[in-house]
């Protein structure tokens, strides 16, 4: 069964990544947030069937998915930074690609982050919306695992 999530926004979560942050602010991140809000809503339930095909069944029943306008993207809590909204969503379905996987061992992140790419390619095949010339983010990321393991 897929899990449900949720997109959260919270002013406690944005004011550790910046300061400045105050409750009135979570309305202008939620408005810049509403073209990738309408691409998931869209997308979501696709996104999650397709990792399941190419990963492991789903183990939670629920995944908060938190939204914050400066800061690190990662995968627990699944934390997504507010950008181009393609690229927020192909960062969204890297860190549920995390999510999915966090029980299965690598030696490495790089060789991790490796098998993630190319399952990664095949999802992108399969979606039914073009997000292949957003892959360049993984790519760099795999890069950077790639740098630090020399």
């Amino acid at each position: 069964m897929l899990p449900k999530t949720e997109l959260r926004y919270s002013w406690l979560y944005n004011s550790i990544y910046d300061k400045n942050f105050k409750e009135k602010d979570i309305l202008r991140l939620k408005n810049k947030c509403s073209t990738f809000e309408k691409l998931y809503d869209r997308h979501i339930k696709e996104i999650l069937r397709l990792i399941e095909k190419y990963f492991y069944k789903w183990e939670q029943e629920n995944i908060v998915i938190y939204i914050i306008g400066k800061g690190p993207v990662f995968w627990d809590p699944l934390t997504i930074r507010h950008e181009d909204a393609k690229i927020m969503l192909i960062r969204l379905i890297h860190e549920l690609m995390h999510n999915n996987i966090s029980h299965k061992k690598f030696k490495n992140a790089y060789l991790m982050h490796l098998y993630m790419d190319k399952k990664m390619k095949k999802i992108l095949d399969e979606l039914s919306f073009d997000l292949h010339g957003h892959f360049y983010i993984c790519e760099r990321m795999t890069e950077k695992f790639r740098k630090r393991e020399k």
